[in-house]
């Protein structure tokens, strides 16, 4: 007897069986037996594919390389995304997979976070998109708001939208690189209120819609599935924990600039029962909260969206 292999099994939904006129010959069973070997092979790679892509296993691979072919006819990367963006075709992309990219002179690992995410909501219904959002933060540390404060404004009664961290991101957006810039998107968000002209409030007390800008950090709820220093209700909105960041540790633990030490960066809410207080992601990857004018890091988050 020999043992039998195959390097490159197909699953099938019928196989041959034997009939009464058939002879006793080893060919008449070894078609059979093989056949149910060939389907167990395949099931089993299936099984390990999906392990590794559905859960923290899979680190994701680097989309230049892997569709080298396909982005060739195009003028970049980003070019070339897009147009994949455009037709409805996300196939082969996974979440963690990856661009690298400079700004700045640093080094950008923008993962993917999330595939049509938030397709079909808001007041102005998203379309097929990706976003994404960098492995580790840009390394230059930014203040939430200067006035350790954490509310909004007259001009804007939303706290992220009248804060710091928003100036800031808009002035990293002015130096990316052309063809980023050019493929880029609003993201728009259902975001937490929180002003008084009679003095700072110290949990927020209504939503409303928002453009985020091009460049913008992911709220408490998407990086945990869950308000944990927020404001119960108000913080969520509309939010869906990320896919990159679910049952795993591994991808809100982020670096102070590509491949650095852990760090605590910045998320896009206000603290709960605090006037001063806005929402971060510990170095080590917790849930926590800490004053307004702390200085710590931010990710590169971006969408591409359909035209």
């Amino acid at each position: 007897m020999t043992n039998y292999t195959n390097a490159s099994p197909v699953f099938s939904d019928t196989m041959q069986i034997l009939e009464t006129t058939d002879t006793n010959h080893a060919d008449n069973f070894n078609q059979a037996f093989e056949a149910l070997m060939d389907n167990s092979l395949a099931n089993r790679n299936d099984i390990e594919k999906n392990i590794k892509m559905n859960n923290r296993l899979y680190k994701g691979v680097d989309l230049a390389v892997k569709f080298a072919s396909e982005i060739v006819p195009f003028s970049n990367i980003w070019t070339w995304i897009k147009n994949r963006i455009n037709n409805h075709n996300f196939e082969g992309l996974r979440v963690g997979d990856y661009i690298t990219w400079t700004l700045n002179g640093e080094t950008i690992k923008s993962k993917i976070a999330g595939l049509n995410t938030y397709r079909r909501t808001t007041d102005n219904e998203v379309g097929w998109h990706i976003d994404f959002i960098s492995e580790d933060c840009y390394s230059q540390t930014v203040q939430w708001n200067t006035t350790n404060n954490n509310n909004g404004n007259a001009q804007n009664s939303c706290p992220y939208m009248a804060s710091n961290l928003k100036t800031f991101l808009e002035s990293l957006e002015a130096n990316l690189p052309t063809a980023l810039k050019n493929v880029i998107t609003n993201k728009r968000a259902l975001l937490e209120t929180r002003y008084s002209s009679s003095g700072a409030l110290t949990s927020s007390t209504g939503w409303g819609w928002q453009d985020m800008g091009k460049l913008w950090v992911p709220t408490e709820y998407e990086v945990f599935g869950s308000v944990c220093w927020g404001t119960p209700g108000w913080t969520a909105g509309q939010a869906v924990q990320y896919e990159l960041f679910a049952n795993s540790w591994e991808d809100r633990i982020k670096g102070a600039g590509n491949g650095g030490s852990r760090c605590h960066w910045w998320l896009a809410c206000a603290g709960d029962d605090s006037s001063t207080a806005a929402c971060i992601v510990g170095n080590g990857g917790h849930a926590y909260g800490n004053s307004a004018s702390s200085a710590y890091r931010v990710p590169v988050c971006f969408r591409i969206a359909e035209s």
